[in-house]
């Protein structure tokens, strides 16, 4: 066990001049972490309130624990060390919420985490009285309070009329001790106080004659009681539960007035998704289709949500409290008849989620949920969908078998097995529904990656032009596929056509080239022969020709091109469009679709693809259904085609001849779901429809982590001044000005820059277009003589293949992701993120591609810059702002969140077999010879050797250690130990910008081992503290950490890492 000596746990701060926060040591989390078996030990809670009398109580009950320092805090914590290694260990916390001397403290102490209250507090007194009737008292199983404590004016009332009653019901509240003292007439009336505040289950007076060995068992017992009711209705809570939930009942403490807490809710903190009733609803009616019955399509929702609820880290809570509290509200809510759900059903659901609860005690809900699946082999094959997840039946589907059995991005993990040599690849070996053998492939996007995306404008003929850009970026790639550096490809009119040869087809870019031109000349080889065509030529012509295009409606013969498409892609639809790899096995992976538009008076952009989107509302649409996504800034929203019966999913075939089908060229498509016409006319900038697409897909990802657009040539700009005027009605006439507008709104180089300019900078970098501008005004779509032309403006254009390698680079450095291996204490300081960094995709084409790129050693440096990536002169960063990670309680949260959503792009140039430990140490922890004349520290980097044998891909494992703002000004030192060979970088001037610590402020030195051992000295081993020795005293650790040493002779802490590292000794940078 750890020692805590204090107990301090929880403190009220002043904040500001009328403001309360509060405050919480890391008492608890180091309580909790001291335990043999933190999330399968149960922790007891007793609370004793007073003073004098209490505390000589707590020394004869607790005579190895409660020691405790005066005034260390308004609530003290500590445990019983005699059961400490029991199941149900005791933990008990003690203070006097009628003595406001101590009342407030004015600043945090290191390590504190802060809730500052959101709504006006009168006094603190009110904030303490708070922590016990909102706090402590939900959670504690016995209160005790001795009388003689009390003073004359106390209010037990005061002190419970703001208990969250509704948290727990009666029963499962703590029960009251009294021990009773001088004055009996007192303790019956605080008694009865406290039964009348419905605050405790039970009120027991303890005579004061009776023995601390009486008082001990009695609480015991007490204890025994409570949890037992207690664990009916929100199950046993581990140490790990525990402390989880405290601090979120301090969270609603501080922000909110209203006094209940709920548990359920507190559990989710993400909630459930506000569309799972509408889910629940399409199922149920896909199950009355197939002829269920009622009770196996109960049983089947309530194993979904089972497995939805109660994952192996949730509490086992009453199922029936869970699902009237997070499940029935919204199942009750769904659209009106025909889809809603009846009643009955409701109620069977939430009758058989009680039945299943038992069995969660020998095996989780997903093997549960398994089990249910497969123990009647077929009798759920019956149920298909295009729409829902139905091995969750919570989340949309992303993924769709040959059977029509959708899975999502979750299930895929939880039902798939890992992938031994791709990350966040997971393999379906067989259908749960029917058993099926057939073996699927799912790649599934990393939660701390964004993802990269490809959009790709249209222009006719001028496809040639994208298709020349992924040419160049495929050399650059070398081995790996062009399909393997994107998550999602969004495309219109021709884009679409190369984007289906790349993910429907699986070709290598150049065969797409290849097919594109043959397909380009078969369409515009011949226009329709004009009407009448036994008479001559000479006689009307042109008027014939015209009336024959206007009576098909359009200039070409759309029949071509269907046979065209149906040779190529048969009658594969955009859901099925996987492929089969050389073991048989199916892959479902990247996210694509084509951008088309609606026929009518008002025209709205419609999008094909092979994916659902998560956020958005769902429309009955007769045979199909909509997801309509909110208009954003920079453009309308679309509709995601999905019909509802699955039966009538879009062809691939049908997809590319409406994404492609320009008005008078092609005549529009006709479907089940309507009718559509080329995507171009409404937006030909696939970039802005895109990004909106990505949100929809991947919520959780504000932003792509690349988007690659790529255009059809630019209008160059005229050389005409001022406007042009009018000039006859041939010239100039209707018909000549709506081309010229149409041709006009192909050009997406205005858009791209309205998108651009609405960015951040920070993000706009990560947003690249090429395009090139055309040499002529306007050309025709269907010119196919001028695709030549076309293509070579890309490659004789200047700077196109520089273009072409970074857009490379990018692509590449995306691929690589942050992912921590633990949750960091961000509420100490300092602290550890220990992570690693991973290749999504094949980790070895992608480092050789990059290494024949950018062929410089990897340096790392440090900057006050954000956290983000940069390649600037084949350097790469490793950007971490020392005074933004420990500077004040309220950067600390936004760090937390940074890591949490995986901020570190980081960009890896080599294979880097050796785990580098950064630490960073202040002024104080730095050897005097290390520090500079002035007195300022610096940082000083250990490494330890770590060769990663024992992982698939080449990764490397980085732990970083910061204190904050000595470094605000200071010179520093960096090694990068990288196989053989190693690097010495010194940089000075902190506070200089990222761009200009590059240049001259660096001085390189290249040393391998060798010299390495010889300037700086061999391996040296720190010998091992013991374990009570290793975490610092709560108490006394910012003082023991700002002086360097004891203040009090007790543990002075060792923050290094307890194991082999390089022992460095870095000379002072030349002046």
């Amino acid at each position: 066990m750890r020692r805590i000596r204090s107990g301090r746990w929880l403190d009220v701060a002043t904040v500001g001049a009328s403001g309360y926060a509060v405050l919480e040591s890391a008492c608890l989390q180091y309580l909790v972490e001291g335990l043999p078996n933190p999330n399968k030990q149960y922790p007891q809670l007793w609370a004793f309130l007073g003073s004098a009398q209490k505390n000589k109580h707590l020394h004869d009950l607790f005579s190895a624990s409660a020691s405790a320092r005066a005034n260390s805090g308004a609530i003290r914590l500590r445990i019983d060390e005699a059961t400490a290694t029991s199941d149900t260990p005791i933990l008990f916390a003690d203070g006097d919420p009628w003595n406001t001397s101590v009342l407030p403290v004015s600043t945090p102490s290191r390590g504190d985490r802060r809730y500052d209250f959101e709504y006006h507090v009168g006094s603190p007194t009110d904030v303490i009285y708070g922590l016990y009737s909102r706090v402590l008292f939900l959670f504690a199983d016995v209160v005790c309070i001795f009388a003689d404590d009390l003073p004359t004016e106390a209010d037990l009332a005061a002190l419970t009329k703001h208990c969250a009653v509704d948290g727990l019901p009666l029963e499962a509240r703590p029960h009251l001790i009294i021990v009773a003292g001088r004055s009996c007439p007192t303790c019956y009336a605080t008694g009865g106080s406290a039964l009348r505040s419905e605050a405790f289950s039970a009120v027991t007076i303890f005579p004061s004659e009776s023995t601390q060995g009486n008082l001990k068992e009695l609480l015991a017992t007490r204890s025994r009681e409570v949890r037992q009711l207690r664990m009916q209705v929100i199950g046993q809570l581990s140490g790990v539960q525990l402390q989880g939930f405290l601090r979120s009942a301090i969270a609603c403490l501080a922000t909110t007035h209203n006094h209940a807490y709920n548990f359920v809710r507190a559990s989710r903190t993400q909630g459930i998704p506000v569309d799972i009733g509408d889910s629940i609803s399409d199922f149920y009616q896909r199950c009355i289709d197939v002829q269920l019955p009622d009770l196996d399509a109960a049983r089947f929702i309530a194993s979904a949500l089972m497995m939805d609820h109660y994952s192996p880290e949730m509490p086992l809570m009453d199922p029936r409290l869970v699902f009237q509290t997070l499940y029935r509200p919204a199942t009750l809510s769904t659209n009106p008849f025909p889809r809603h759900i009846p009643v009955n059903l409701v109620n069977m659901i939430e009758s058989e989620m009680a039945a299943e609860l038992p069995h969660l005690g020998t095996s989780t809900s997903l093997d549960r949920r398994k089990y249910l699946m497969t123990v009647q082999k077929g009798q759920y094959s019956a149920l298909k969908s295009n729409r829902v997840c139905l091995y969750c039946l919570v989340q949309v589907a992303q993924h769709f078998p040959p059977c029509d059995h959708a899975l999502c991005d979750l299930c895929a993990q939880k039902f798939g097995s890992v992938s031994v040599d791709t990350e966040y690849q997971f393999t379906l070996e067989q259908c749960f529904f029917c058993c099926d053998m057939t073996s699927m492939i799912i790649d599934v996007l990393p939660p701390t990656m964004d993802p990269s995306i490809l959009a790709i404008d249209g222009g006719g003929v001028r496809g040639v032009m994208p298709i020349q850009w992924l040419i160049l970026i495929q050399e650059y790639l070398d081995e790996c596929p062009l399909q393997d550096v994107f998550d999602l490809d969004v495309s219109t009119s021709s884009g679409g056509l190369t984007d289906f040869g790349l993910r429907v087809l699986k070709l290598p870019i150049q065969k797409c080239a290849v097919i594109f031109n043959r397909l380009a000349r078969c369409l515009f080889d011949k226009r329709r022969r004009p009407a009448f065509p036994w008479l001559p030529s000479f006689i009307l012509g042109r008027p014939r020709q015209w009336y024959a295009w206007w009576r098909h409606d359009s200039c070409y013969d759309g029949s071509v091109f269907d046979d065209i498409l149906q040779q190529l892609y048969g009658n594969q639809t955009l859901l099925h469009s996987h492929y089969c790899d050389s073991s048989g096995s199916i892959k479902s992976g990247a996210k694509f679709g084509v951008v088309a538009t609606s026929i009518g008076a008002k025209t709205e952009t419609v999008l094909m693809g092979n994916f659902n989107a998560v956020k958005g509302t769902s429309e009955d649409c007769g045979r199909l259904i909509s997801a309509a996504t909110h208009p954003l800034a920079n453009g309308l929203g679309y509709q995601l085609i999905r019909p509802e019966n699955i039966k009538h999913e879009l062809q691939v075939k049908h997809a590319a001849r409406a994404t492609a089908a320009a008005p008078f060229i092609f005549t529009p498509v006709d479907l089940p779901a309507g009718t559509f016409q080329d995507g171009g006319l409404t937006d030909n900038f696939a970039g802005g429809i895109a990004r909106r697409v990505s949100r929809t897909i991947w919520p959780r990802s504000r932003e792509p982590a690349r988007l690659l657009s790529l255009g059809t040539g630019s209008h160059p700009p005229s050389t005409n001044e001022g406007l042009p005027h009018f000039r006859n009605s041939i010239v100039d006439g209707f018909l000549r000005r709506a081309f010229n507008a149409w041709m006009t709104s192909l050009d997406g180089e205005s858009k791209w820059r309205d998108m651009k300019s609405q960015l951040d900078d920070s993000i706009a970098r990560n947003f690249r277009r090429l395009n090139v501008p055309l040499e002529e005004n306007s050309a025709a779509l269907d010119n196919v003589a001028m695709m030549d032309h076309y293509r070579d403006l890309i490659i004789r254009y200047p700077g196109s293949a520089r273009m072409a390698k970074e857009a490379t680079v990018d692509l590449i450095t995306a691929r690589f992701f942050f992912e921590l291996d633990s949750v960091p204490h961000l509420h100490q300081v300092p602290f550890w993120c220990h992570g690693t960094i991973r290749c999504k995709g094949p980790a070895g084409p992608l480092l050789a591609a990059l290494q024949q790129l950018v062929p410089d050693p990897l340096d790392v440096f440090k900057s006050t810059s954000n956290l983000v990536d940069m390649v600037n002169g084949g350097l790469i960063h490793f950007h971490l702002p020392l005074s933004s990670w420990s500077n004040g309680n309220n950067s600390i949260p936004r760090l937390g969140k940074l890591i949490m959503d995986a901020p570190f792009e980081v960009h890896v140039l080599h294979v880097i077999p050796v785990g580098c430990h950064f630490e960073v140490g202040a002024e104080d922890e730095i050897p005097t010879s290390l520090r500079n004349t002035d007195g300022k520290g610096f940082a000083c980097a250990k490494f330890k050797p770590y060769i990663l044998s024992c992982l698939p891909l080449p990764s490397i494992i980085c732990s970083f250690k910061t204190i904050s703002s000595f470094f605000a000004h200071d010179d520093f030192h960096i090694l990068m130990v990288n196989g053989t060979e190693a690097t010495v970088v010194t940089a000075g001037n902190y506070e200089l910008p990222a761009e200009e610590i590059v240049g001259d402020g660096f001085t390189i030195e290249r040393l391998n081992i060798e010299d390495l051992e010889r300037t700086y000295g061999r391996t040296t081993t720190v010998p091992r503290r013991d374990l009570i020795g290793s975490e610092y005293d709560v108490e006394d650790s910012a003082d023991d950490l700002d002086m360097g040493c004891s203040t009090d002779d007790t543990d002075l802490e060792d923050l290094t890492e307890e194991n082999n590292f390089w022992d460095i000794v870095v000379p002072e940078p030349p002046t």
